[in-house]
């Protein structure tokens, strides 16, 4: 019995934590949650804007015979400039036959940068390329900020 009434004792004297204190810890917590999450949704919301001002397509593709090379014409109907990163030459196998990642090797005086409203001319021209007529090709563009457009075009037959 001595020992109950000495941990009632020991009990009743420890307290818990106040309840302003508790209050601003809950306070602390929840700001920092906004915190996060509104860093992250700004992040989000950034990028989709950059994207949304960048929008390509394109409006030409020829199969030039002598020497075989393939040329494209793009259009930047967006409101920003678009960078080209990356332009793909697939055939209906889906193997890259040639893949272009370097503004050195956009063709001659060409660069990645397509003003907004303005178009560009693409050569794809090298050793290994070699398309066959009446093939299916499938061309992808892809600019720096993501965006992408993809086409199936047909090399013609002579």
């Amino acid at each position: 019995m001595i020992v109950n009434r000495s941990l009632r004792k020991i009990r009743s004297k420890t307290r818990a934590i106040e309840p302003i204190i508790a209050s601003l810890l809950l306070i602390a917590i929840a700001v920092a949650a906004a915190v996060i999450t509104y860093s992250w949704v700004t992040g989000m919301v950034t990028n989709q804007q950059a994207q949304a001002g960048t929008s390509i397509r394109v409006d030409n593709v020829q199969f030039a015979t002598m020497p075989k090379t393939v040329v494209l014409t793009v259009r930047n109907t967006g409101t920003a400039t678009a960078v080209i990163a990356t332009i793909y030459l697939t055939n209906s196998t889906d193997s890259a036959l040639y893949t272009i990642s370097s503004p050195a090797t956009y063709g001659a005086g060409s660069t990645a940068t397509i003003p907004a409203g303005s178009t560009k001319v693409f050569t794809i021209t090298t050793a290994v390329l070699s398309w066959k007529a009446a093939t299916s090709y499938m061309i992808k563009i892809i600019t720096d900020n993501g965006f992408l457009v993809e086409s199936s075009y047909t090399a013609p037959v002579s």
